[in-house]
């Protein structure tokens, strides 16, 4: 698993650490005969729930490649062999980590085990940005992109770089003018913003509420950056080893099935990178996979190891079929065609190549979408040779002929 700039040394277990901190969880673990991901799970970080796999945004536009893979191979060591890669990343498990202690995605032992590390009052203010910060299929909160997505994807070092951050984002509220934030960090901030929508526009159609509830955001901001040392210092060593022994039987996974070299082989299409990267997450989310770019996703980690592949394996396909996704688009946008059978064929056509990988896989998906699953599958069936583009062009005439 590879190891990302800023990341610290193992320190004592994580055992010993809630032994400290909240020493009444020990004693209802029983984790000696359990294997790594299950003491993972249930003695130090509380049980890690998910779903299966969606995208974060909730709504599908057309979106954009960019250079972010090339960028993150010099980071991990990538070879020229084309592999997925696991990363613990302090800062993106901590902005999830205060989600979880504001509540969410719903009540969990995360945040049972972790709330003692906060103080009461950091306690209730991140209960009251709870709704500003969540974010599911259908719905991001007004505050998600700013507080989790950006700090997620940006690799900030440290409460430094985190408080100019947050510096640049209040300016920009106060002056009205998002250019100078974005401006400081673009590269990033574009990426992000290509995969999963215009944050810039998001920003302006939302300034009424950052204007009213400024104050609000500017002590938050700083509750962020004073909370983020003793995080670091006390959680993050033991969270981090145990994140990287996940990551490591992921990749051999991933490795062992051929993930990258089947799904190429399958849809006829080329991953436009030499990595995959996958930012492993301790803390529950509502959706187990978010992606963050084109070659980048989180990852909430659960017992199952074997079924966090399968959700890998749909994530890394639904980024080598986005330009299937684009080309769709661009020709329903020439002909009028454009609306929900889109992104319902993306879905479906992404999980019937999971499935062809993965005999058995199921991820919970919508009737229309598990509809176009089974198009897809009689399609394939009668041409097995045919690419991911002919199957997408055809699958949406059969399905349109047949349920519109």
């Amino acid at each position: 698993m590879a190891k990302m700039p800023g990341q610290h040394a193992e320190t004592d277990g994580f055992i010993r650490h809630v032994t400290r901190r909240v020493g009444w969880l020990v004693s209802a673990c029983q984790i000696a005969a359990r294997p790594p991901a299950a003491r993972l799970v249930t003695a130090r970080l509380g049980v890690i729930g998910l779903l299966l796999c969606a995208c974060a945004s909730g709504s599908y536009t057309s979106v954009s490649r960019s250079a972010a893979t090339s960028a993150r191979s010099s980071q991990t060591g990538a070879t020229d062999s084309k592999e997925i890669t696991c990363v613990a990343e302090p800062m993106a498990n901590y902005v999830i980590h205060l989600t979880s202690l504001a509540g969410l995605p719903w009540p969990t032992t995360y945040a049972d085990l972790m709330r003692p590390t906060q103080s009461a009052r950091n306690l209730s203010r991140l209960r009251q940005a709870a709704a500003a910060l969540a974010w599911d299929r259908e719905h991001t909160g007004e505050l998600t992109p700013y507080f989790v997505f950006l700090p997620a994807y940006l690799r900030l070092q440290n409460e430094f770089d985190l408080e100019q951050y947050f510096i640049g984002f209040e300016n920009a509220i106060q002056r009205d003018e998002y250019a100078a934030f974005r401006g400081a960090h673009a590269d990033g901030h574009d990426r992000l913003a290509n995969w999963l929508f215009d944050l810039e526009g998001f920003f302006y159609e939302r300034l009424d509420f950052y204007h009213n509830g400024f104050t609000f955001i500017r002590e938050f901001g700083r509750l962020y950056v004073g909370a983020y040392r003793d995080y670091e210092d006390d959680l993050w060593p033991d969270i981090e080893r145990d994140l990287e022994e996940v990551g490591d039987q992921i990749e051999s996974l991933t490795w062992s099935s051929d993930v990258v070299i089947t799904w190429e082989r399958l849809t006829k299409e080329q991953y436009n990178g030499r990595v995959f990267v996958v930012s492993l997450i301790a803390a529950p989310t509502s959706i187990p996979a978010t992606g963050l770019s084109y070659g980048e996703t989180l990852l909430a980690v659960e017992e199952d190891v074997e079924a966090m592949t399968r959700t890998v394996s749909f994530e890394f396909g639904r980024h080598l079929l986005v330009d299937v996704f684009n080309e769709t688009v661009t020709e329903a946008a020439g002909t009028g065609g454009l609306d929900w059978t889109l992104s319902a064929a993306y879905q479906g056509l992404t999980e019937h190549y999971n499935r062809l990988i993965f005999p058995g896989y199921r991820s919970e998906i919508d009737n229309d979408v598990e509809r176009f699953v089974a198009v897809f599958r009689q399609l394939h069936d009668q041409r097995p040779e045919a690419t991911a583009r002919q199957l997408m062009r055809q699958g949406l005439i059969a399905f349109r002929r047949e349920h519109m």
